[in-house]
């Protein structure tokens, strides 16, 4: 049984239970009798034998299929001449054939995206129609877009961020505010209310409106651009969750970061200005409000593949945004995020994010101290100085005085980095149970559990951070580490700076000099103790998990060199380090939007802390060990071993630390990270993605053992031969059938749809999308009445031959013939070597240009839901739908891609995932050749003639102007000498002379040569 058979099952058996389930709610709920009841209690019953034969019908169906696939040995073929071909490498288990059915039973749920453009002969035509200035136009708008998303996601995160510190300053000083009162069990009311109270709407925003929210993002989005559609993912209802949730999750104390939503924040900001609209404004008012921008305004970018790029550069730039590091926000989306990133993406990027970076900068500026002049004062501010997880400025305390290390720690790197990899597997590993019984337990389809679950999170969290901070004791803050400001000191001061001082307060000072105005309490908080004492475990727990890192890095020795404030003690270090790995190996996964980076910084800066202090006890005083080298580089083991990627966290540990001097010894951390820990399983996010089900491509030959699979396997090993085709010019009632009976996203077209039916060999004409046909109908394009069909054709084709009528299925160019426009209609298709016939019907039946009818047919942003779709046709009558017919032959793509059914999956597998395919089709071993085209045939010199020479051929004398597409892109004609003949192909020949513009042209071929083939047609120019 297939799987599609299995699926049908799995729906079947859903579908009754559902019915059942709902069966007995309405029956208790009307209060029946009991003669009622027991009829549906009997039926229940019934129902209940039906879906436990179902099950144990499905059960021997798995059985059968684990059977058929299973193989534990590697079959042998044995040949006459003594000679063994082994099949090397085919060994499944029936537990294996088990998980892998699953697997597959969730991936026929997604949709995948086709990222190859549609070559119609709408599109053809409006391309030779199109002209310089709306290329030039086009690529300048790939420029302005990419920045204006920096300017906007620059602003979020300078808001977020605020918005962050405020609600949390207020939970921390509502919470002191008790401590000072000694009224603790006041205090911890306080804390945990505000814990679970922020938690409420960060659960609800994802559990009731809108569920893709939840987590950091990461996953999801690295399965859209890999060519997976998840419907709602870049919605600005997303969106609004997603940067409204992360405020009050971080708020609540909860483990978790702002910087993984904010890649998933980017990537929608960046495929909605990509778009220039929205089509979730568009469903909530009804359609009465449509945004969508015209194309002077940046329409230009209505396209999968332009969709997918602006996508990816919104994510460089969130994380840009997020870590203030423009170099490590590309990093990750070449690495991680994209499966498809050009040079021109590149280079957009890095522009906006550096853009996005000095914006946000700017921003920050606006809440900093400054002069008060006036606005004009911030451009006098240094900048630079300053880094998102640095403790003190860079001018205050010299990173090279701080982040060193010797040739012999280097081992001792490593082992940390082996330990990373160790904890990051277990935490994967740990992860994937918690995931599972969340998925049975807490599902998506039951949202108040979910909710549920997030305020109790909350609620767990922050009773044990109270409770350590309510158990710790009280130490001494270190009497080098605080000081006054002095009279002379303040007068010498600017007043706007003296008004900040308070002169009871101490701050931060080294050797007699204040270095910041940052008061001693911020990072020494004082809570149930005396003055001039804080709370030991209350400097990494009474604090945002962001400061918390902050502290573990900056805190420590030296700092500044020789100064030993009192690192943070081995107890404090060891007790965040158990907890932190427990509650973010529980918490990653709850709904509620949440980041993994920052948790899992911390995590491993404490663990680094824990080897600092064991290097220390081992090689004495004598020796000074900077423990913020320690935890910088245990911070990077940690999330190399979660996330295993390797130069992105590398540069934005450095980025956001400052530490450029330990640039070597943590790229060794990092690797061994990812090399222990994919000894173990895959990343956090590959997990995720593949507990979802998502049919993702991994980069080819990324996976040895799945190149060895590939190797062993042809196309048509795996080709479907059964494949919904559609004819040239089908009737409205057989597309409507299609499209309501199958869920494919592309059908191909043919002449010969019975033999495709039958999953025998048939002509492909070319391949149409399930969203152009929809939108054909919505717009009427090519709707054409039966009756209407013949004198349809005797306008625009004229007596053609059954061999070139398009509702026969030829799709060659056209000859011209007498009667009707033909003869100009095909003069043209010849000299430009393509059709066009088609498409100059369509415009001049439908009263639009290409341009318009282009416009019409744009996937973004506005989308058509089932509904809408189901509306669209319900506006056809039933005499409609049987007498109307849809050409789509304009509409189609001629050029759809095929690959040899020989051709080994590994190159197959290569050829779709780098082109971003939907679908191949495959084709016989022994296609028909018509020429052949090498790298120096692509040069732009080379092209840029043959251009110039088409419009040569393109200038004839045409009876009706209407039908003359001029102004080509390029027409270097008056400068160039012109040519006396021309000759094509190697077997005939045409030869012309060029008169004042115009070509008189002469076929010379020998006899019986047929010019049947499109290609070949295409290039021969014939006599008016």
């Amino acid at each position: 049984m297939s799987a599609s058979d299995k699926r049908k099952m799995s729906e079947a058996g859903e579908s009754g239970m559902r019915h059942r389930g709902s069966d007995a709610e309405r029956s208790l709920s009307l209060g029946a009798s009991s003669a009622d009841l027991g009829t549906t209690l009997r039926k229940q019953q019934s129902m209940v034998a039906v879906v436990s034969n179902w099950e144990s019908a499905e059960a021997r169906m798995q059985e059968e299929l684990a059977d058929r696939y299973a193989t534990n040995e590697e079959p042998t073929q044995a040949r006459e001449s003594g000679f063994e071909t082994r099949l090397r490498g085919v060994k499944n288990s029936k537990e294996e054939v088990k998980n892998a059915m699953k697997r597959l039973t969730k991936a026929t749920k997604f949709e995948t995206i086709d990222y190859n453009e549609v070559g119609s002969d709408i599109r053809k035509a409006w391309n030779y129609e199109r002209p310089p200035q709306d290329y030039r136009n086009a690529e300048l708008w790939k420029w302005i877009i990419p920045a204006m998303c920096a300017v906007v996601l620059a602003f979020l995160s300078w808001v977020v961020s605020l918005s962050i510190h405020k609600l949390t300053e207020l939970k921390f000083d509502s919470t002191e505010y008790f401590f000072e009162k000694e009224s603790y069990f006041s205090a911890y009311l306080t804390y945990v209310c505000f814990c679970c109270g922020y938690a409420f709407p960060a659960g609800f925003l994802v559990s009731m409106i809108s569920p893709l929210a939840a987590g950091s993002g990461i996953p999801e989005l690295k399965v859209f651009l890999n060519g997976v559609r998840l419907p709602g993912l870049l919605g600005l209802k997303t969106f609004a969750a997603k940067m409204v949730g992360i405020v009050f999750t971080i708020s609540s104390g909860i483990i978790a970061g702002k910087e993984g939503p904010f890649v998933h924040g980017g990537g929608i900001v960046g495929g909605g200005l990509g778009a220039m609209g929205s089509d979730w404004i568009s469903r909530v008012t009804h359609g009465r409000i449509n945004v969508r921008l015209p194309r002077w305004f940046g329409g230009y970018h209505r396209n999968n593949t332009d969709h997918r790029d602006f996508t990816a550069i919104g994510t460089a730039i969130g994380v840009a945004v997020a870590f203030s590091a423009p170099i490590g926000g590309i990093l990750f989306t070449v690495e991680e995020g994209a499966s498809f990133y050009t040079r021109s993406a590149f280079w957009r990027a890095f522009l906006s994010t550096v853009v996005a970076v000095l914006v946000l900068e700017t921003f920050h500026l606006l809440t900093d101290e400054k002069p008060e002049s006036s606005f004009l004062g911030i451009f006098g501010e240094k900048l630079g100085n300053m880094h998102d997880f640095s403790l003190l400025a860079d001018n205050v305390i010299l990173p090279s005085s701080r982040f060193f290390y010797r040739l012999w720690e280097l081992p001792v790197f490593m082992l940390m980095g082996c330990a990373g990899g160790v904890m990051g597997g277990t935490f994967v590993a740990t992860n994937i149970k918690i995931t599972t019984l969340r998925h049975k337990y807490v599902p998506v389809t039951i949202p108040h559990r979910r909710l549920l679950e997030v305020i109790f999170m909350a609620f767990v969290t922050g009773t044990l951070w109270f409770t350590v901070n309510c158990n710790s004791p009280c130490v001494d803050i270190p009497t080098d580490m605080y000081g006054y400001f002095n009279e002379s000191s303040l007068d010498a001061m600017p007043d706007h700076l003296a008004a900040l001082i308070d002169p009871d307060v101490a701050y931060i000072k080294f050797e007699g000099e204040i270095l910041s105005a940052v008061p001693v309490r911020t990072m020494y908080p004082r809570l149930n103790c005396e003055p001039h004492q804080y709370s030991k475990y209350g400097q990494l727990f009474f604090t945002d998990l962001a400061t918390a890192l902050k502290r573990m890095i900056g805190l420590g020795k030296p700092f500044p060199a020789g100064l030993n404030p009192g690192n943070i003690p081995v107890d404090v270090v060891t007790t965040f380090f158990v907890l932190m790995f427990i509650m973010m190996t529980w918490t990653y996964g709850i709904g509620c939007a949440s980041g993994l980076f920052v948790p899992s910084l911390a995590l491993g800066a404490s663990m680094g802390l824990l080897f600092a202090w064991l290097v220390q006890t081992l090689v004495g005083d004598s020796v000074v060990i900077a423990f913020p080298t320690y935890a910088v580089i245990g911070a990077g083991a940690s999330l190399g071993g979660a996330t295993r990627m390797t130069v992105s966290i590398t540069i934005l540990i450095t980025e956001t630390t400052g530490a450029g001097q330990l640039v070597i010894p943590l790229m060794i951390t990092i690797f061994l990270s990812k090399l222990v820990g994919d000894f173990f399983n895959e990343s956090i996010y590959d997990v995720h993605i593949h507990l979802r089900g998502a049919p993702i491509l991994e980069e080819a030959h990324l996976l040895p053992h799945q190149k060895m699979i590939t190797d062993k396997l042809q196309a048509s090993d795996m080709m479907a031969c059964q494949i919904v085709a559609l004819p040239l010019r089908p009737t409205v009632a057989d597309v409507i059938k299609v499209l309501v009976t199958y869920n494919h996203s592309t059908y191909a077209v043919t002449t010969e749809p019975e033999l495709a039916d039958r999953g025998e060999p048939f002509k492909l004409a070319g391949v149409i999308r399930k969203s152009q046909m929809v939108r054909l109908l919505k717009h009427r394009l090519g709707v054409i009445r039966k009756d209407k069909m013949a004198e349809y054709d005797e306008r625009y084709f004229g007596n053609l031959s059954p061999r070139n009528d398009p509702a026969s299925g030829s799709c060659s160019v056209r000859t011209p013939t007498t009667g009707g426009q033909s003869p100009r209609i095909a003069k043209m298709e010849q000299a430009m070597g393509t059709h066009l016939a088609p498409a100059v019907c369509v415009a001049t039946e439908a009263g639009l240009t290409y341009q318009e009818i282009m416009q019409k047919l744009e996937e973004y942003p506005i989308k058509i839901s089932k509904k809408e779709m189901e509306a669209i046709f319900a506006t056809y009558g039933d005499d409609e739908k049987e007498n109307c017919i849809l050409n789509l032959e304009p509409f189609m793509d001629r050029d759809p891609p095929v690959v040899c059914r020989t051709e080994t999956l590994s190159r197959t597998y290569h050829q779709l995932r780098t082109m971003g395919y939907h679908h191949m089709f495959v084709m016989d071993t022994r296609p028909t050749v018509v020429g052949m085209i090498t790298r120096k045939d692509l040069l732009e010199d080379t092209t840029k003639l043959k251009l110039a020479e088409k419009a040569n051929r393109f200038k004839m004398d045409l009876d009706d102007a209407n039908f003359a597409l001029t102004d080509l892109p390029f027409l270097p004609i008056e400068g160039m000498a012109k040519p006396s003949s021309f000759s094509y192909g190697k077997d005939g020949l045409v030869g012309g002379v060029v008169i004042d513009g115009s070509v008189e042209m002469q076929e010379v071929h020998s006899e019986g040569e047929d010019f049947d083939d499109p290609a070949e047609r295409g290039d021969r120019l014939l006599n008016p």
